[in-house]
């Protein structure tokens, strides 16, 4: 087995697992362990006793299916690619299905990019669906629709020597205070966006998507192995008509729907869940500053909406 570290969690796992930062014998996290089983697939055999969550495609169909489980744990399904068994404790996945031709980088990726969040809801976190990078006075995290270039501008902090900490997938604890908890390092880009980043021919996301892994080996080095503060939440929109980048304060009440539409819900019919969740986000949104930032379209307005950001950061 290979031990690494992530989401808060050692992740045991029986194939090797490059996105991961390998694990210490001094990780604080080490008493919560998760396997991961990808190698030997075993038959799914797993009674679906009912569906209970379905992400479309963009041109229709089924992308992700969650079933509920005889055995008390959970299946899920992607398209035609693969299945896996979600254990009844959240504490393991298991590869049940792969289909012809789908690539080992594509199993690693739907676990760790698909099927994680759901396993930090399982174990009472809540999961922002936004990227993250560490700074000096803590996290901050972009959030907003896709295509917006949350994972472009987190890029363009790297650049700068900053580290990423998390990929579209942020989780947060309340310990007292609102934290975020590192996920792994590197940055998944589209082809032109590594490119403008100076970050060309990463290693390939999935056999499915030209998207590429990148900034990997340079937030390798000295990973965060715990929480950090949560310092603030900015809100990305793409503005064509402008060539300044500009941040507006977001009210409690807005920023509260925002934080509800922008994290990730696991059953939405369990009503004890989805109140917790709620209450969780409220919190967020009345202790965490929450901004909007307007970017220019351009890769070339990327290092002045950097600037912007730590520029708020030091008000």
């Amino acid at each position: 087995m290979f031990l690494y570290r992530a989401y808060g969690f050692i992740v045991r796992s029986d194939v090797r697992m490059p996105e991961l930062v390998p694990a210490r014998g001094s990780d604080p996290d080490g008493r919560r362990k998760f396997d991961i089983k990808l190698r030997r697939h075993r038959r799914e055999s797993l009674s679906r006793r009912e569906l209970i969550g379905e992400v479309e495609l963009p041109k229709g169909g089924a992308w992700r299916r969650i079933w509920r489980a005889a055995d008390g744990g959970f299946i899920v399904t992607f398209a035609e690619l693969a299945s896996f068994a979600l254990s009844a404790r959240g504490d393991a996945i298991v590869c049940t299905h792969r289909s012809p031709g789908v690539a080992i980088r594509t199993l690693r990726h739907l676990v760790l990019d698909q099927i994680m969040p759901l396993v930090l809801i399982r174990h009472g976190r809540q999961a922002l669906h936004g990227t993250a990078i560490a700074t000096r006075v803590g996290i901050i995290s972009f959030v907003g629709p896709a295509g917006t270039g949350k994972s472009t501008l987190a890029g363009a902090f790297c650049q700068a020597g900053f580290k990423a900490v998390a990929d579209d997938c942020l989780s947060l604890i309340d310990n007292g205070r609102i934290l975020g908890v590192p996920a792994y390092p590197g940055l998944r880009l589209w082809e032109d966006s590594a490119a403008a980043l100076g970050h060309p021919g990463g290693a390939a996301v999935a056999h499915y998507t030209p998207k590429q892994r990148s900034f990997a080996a340079e937030n390798f080095d000295d990973f965060p192995p715990a929480p950090l503060p949560l310092a603030r939440i900015y809100r990305l929109e793409r503005e064509e008509s402008s060539t300044v980048p500009r941040i507006e304060e977001i009210s409690q009440r807005d920023a509260l729907l925002e934080l509800v539409q922008t994290s990730f819900q696991f059953d939405p019919r369990d009503e004890a869940a989805l109140e917790l969740h709620f209450r969780f986000m409220e919190r967020v949104a009345q202790t965490i500053p929450i901004r909007r930032l307007f970017i220019p379209e351009g890769f070339e307005f990327l290092p002045h909406a950097r600037d912007a950001v730590l520029r708020d950061l030091d008000a």
